[in-house]
């Protein structure tokens, strides 16, 4: 499976989702144009991908993963993994999505075989469950970014926590010698 979907000329964990969902010669001989304001190849890519352009980058893998990452601009991607679903029915194909730019907003979880919905979970945005789910498939900490539990516990926010500094000692006197 990771075979079939990597990059031309690209390592094991790239992905192209022209060759999950081809896109007809037709429509790419318009690249570049324009139609009535929207390009043709942009509409069609955003009806049967769900996007407008191929991921933006991916994590290379040796042979032994298990998991593609891959990074879109603005969405999920859940046409394009369906239909890797279909093309491997005997796969359990999960699939997690969370925003790096806007953490706790468009994130969720997926399970599908042979294109089917095993499991979904999709918390609401910018909940407490949001923020915690985008934290774990970032691998990031919350606080890094300047997010902290709300006073009720229903979502985190952003704020900006003062530096304590070293609590200033007197000055002690070196041993030795005593002053004069």
């Amino acid at each position: 499976m990771l075979d079939a979907v990597r990059a031309d000329g690209e390592p094991l964990g790239s992905i192209r989702f022209d060759k999950i969902i081809p896109m007809p010669d037709s429509v790419r001989r318009t690249m570049g144009r324009e139609t009535d304001g929207e390009p043709a190849w942009r509409v069609w890519c955003e009806e049967h991908w769900g996007i407008d352009r191929e991921p933006l980058d991916w994590h290379p893998l040796n042979r032994d993963a298990d998991a593609v990452c891959f990074f879109t601009a603005w969405s999920p991607v859940p046409r394009i993994v369906s239909e890797i679903s279909k093309k491997y029915p005997e796969q359990v194909v999960s699939y997690q999505w969370a925003e790096h730019e806007n953490i706790g907003w468009n994130v969720g979880e997926m399970s599908l075989k042979n294109g089917v919905t095993l499991s979904s979970r999709i918390p609401e945005e910018g909940s407490r469950e949001a923020f915690e789910t985008a934290a774990r498939i970032l691998d990031i900490d919350l606080s890094e970014f300047g997010l902290y539990l709300s006073a009720d516990g229903l979502t985190y926010e952003e704020r900006e926590i003062p530096i304590k500094e070293p609590e200033q000692r007197p000055e002690r006197r070196k041993r030795g010698r005593p002053a004069r």
